[in-house]
C-alpha cells in the first residue's frame, strides 16, 4: 500500500497505539512553544519536563520523552488520549505516513482495519 493510499484511507480510531510505538518524535521550537502554551508552562519548563536531546543521523534533535520505563508518549494519558492533541507535533499528526517502524500495524487498530479492508471512524471530543 502506497503512502498516498494510506493517507486517503486512514481514519484514526483513537486507540493510542501510535503513541506507544518504540521510537521517537522530534519536536520543533514552534511546536514546543505551542505545547507549552497549551499546558500553561514556559517553554523552558516544557523543554525540561517533556523533551530530551538525542543524536539522530549525526545531528542533535529535540525529541519527546517516553513515560519512564515504557515506550508510551509522555503526553498519552490513562485513557489513551493525547493531552496536547490540538497542538501535537507534525510527526504525530502525519502518522502513519513517514513513520519508519515496520511494526506500526501491530500497534495501531486503524492500520489493522485497513489491512482487513474495514473502515473506522474517530469520535473526538
Amino acid at each position: 500500500m502506497s503512502s498516498d493510499e494510506v493517507l486517503s484511507d486512514f481514519e484514526c480510531l483513537c486507540c493510542g497505539g501510535c503513541c506507544a510505538i518504540n521510537g521517537f518524535v522530534c519536536v520543533s521550537a514552534n511546536e514546543l512553544q505551542e505545547i507549552a502554551r497549551r499546558l500553561g508552562l514556559s517553554v523552558a519548563d516544557a523543554h525540561e519536563r517533556y523533551t530530551v536531546k538525542r543524536l539522530i543521523a549525526g545531528h542533535e534533535a529535540v525529541v519527546l520523552r517516553d513515560h519512564l520505563g515504557t515506550t508510551r508518549c509522555i503526553f498519552l494519558n490513562d485513557e489513551n488520549r493525547c493531552i496536547v492533541h490540538p497542538v501535537k507535533p507534525r510527526q504525530c499528526r502525519e502518522f502513519p505516513v513517514g513513520w519508519k517502524d515496520g511494526s506500526s500495524h501491530t500497534h495501531c487498530a486503524a492500520l489493522q482495519r485497513l489491512r482487513a479492508n474495514e473502515v473506522g471512524t474517530c469520535r473526538r471530543e
